[in-house]
């Protein structure tokens, strides 16, 4: 979000993604996806509690439908979302 930069999940032989090689280096940790995408211009943030540290970041399946849910590792183990169905165990 601050560099105004975009940059791509290929790692080039590195040993990580170009994107991750940024943030690391440059001791960000928000992102925003590229106005052109399938989603549009989105910061990316948990789905609970809005946190947009992207390394606390993971992905879980949404039961029944063909998208995915980004949660923050804190929020994995609220009741009120395990309610809902998804398999928590899937996280990544």
């Amino acid at each position: 979000l601050e560099s105004n930069s975009w940059f791509c999940n290929y790692s080039g032989g590195t040993s990580a993604s170009h994107i991750i090689h940024h943030l690391v280096r440059s001791k960000n940790k928000e992102v925003c996806l590229h106005p052109e995408s399938h989603l549009g211009e989105t910061v990316v943030e948990c789905y609970n509690c809005t946190t947009r540290n992207l390394f606390m970041m993971g992905f879980i399946p949404a039961k029944g439908e063909s998208v995915v849910v980004l949660l923050c590792r804190n929020c994995l183990n609220i009741g009120a979302l395990k309610e809902l169905g998804w398999n928590m165990e899937s996280w990544t």
